[in-house]
């Protein structure tokens, strides 16, 4: 229920369903309509804590699927908030951690709304909101966190200026080594060279309005 992402499995002919309510990855299978629980997140105690999976892409190279993802732990009438990268071994659904907040000490992940992966580089692309404060004033601008998937690593690829809730998705293109993003705002397609940073328009509702 409440789907996120969908991912074909060619390879052993499922799709792969992100259930942000249950915290899982669930397998429907393409052959007989049998639907199994593939990929569970960990979460022992859900009056403790929940992890909700925001966004799944399917890793071919590495054998599994990447998910980001909120987590919340709760300690009474409080809780605390953070965002984590996770993936699921394709073969047998274990899961391991691959980014985190807890030692991250800048560039922290804020609402995320995409995640795309560099399968050759093993990097992770992460769209989201990025909040600062200057002289006790709070603004909100969208960026693209780039994420070293090998050490958790991270560094701000992109900023942009604009703030728009919700920003969209993000993609990348294996052949071409460019990041592909929308931008809900004025309904556009972008492409962003990650070699050079370069960001041209792609397409939108102005050059194409049919």
């Amino acid at each position: 229920s409440s789907a996120t992402s969908l991912n074909w499995d060619q390879a052993q002919q499922r799709l792969l369903v992100t259930n942000p309510r249950e915290g899982t990855i669930n397998a429907f299978d393409l052959v007989n309509g049998n639907v199994s629980l593939f990929c569970n997140f960990g979460v022992q105690d859900p009056n403790l804590e929940k992890h909700t999976p925001i966004k799944s892409v399917l890793d071919t190279v590495g054998n599994r699927i990447v998910t980001i993802g909120g987590y919340l732990r709760f300690e009474g009438d409080f809780y605390t908030q953070s965002y984590r990268i996770n993936s699921c071994d394709l073969k047998d659904g274990t899961t391991k951690n691959l980014a985190n907040e807890d030692s991250a000490t800048e560039n922290l992940i804020r609402s995320p709304s995409g995640l795309a992966l560099d399968l050759q580089k093993n990097i992770g692309y992460v769209f989201h909101t990025v909040v600062e404060v200057t002289d006790g004033y709070q603004t909100q601008r969208n960026s693209i966190l780039e994420i070293d998937l090998s050490t958790g690593t991270r560094k701000e690829f992109a900023a942009f200026q604009t703030f728009d809730n919700p920003r969209g998705d993000i993609t990348f293109d294996q052949a071409s080594g460019k990041l592909i993003f929308t931008s809900l705002r004025n309904a556009t397609l972008y492409t962003i060279d990650t070699s050079t940073k370069s960001i041209a328009t792609l397409t939108n509702n102005v050059i194409d309005n049919t």
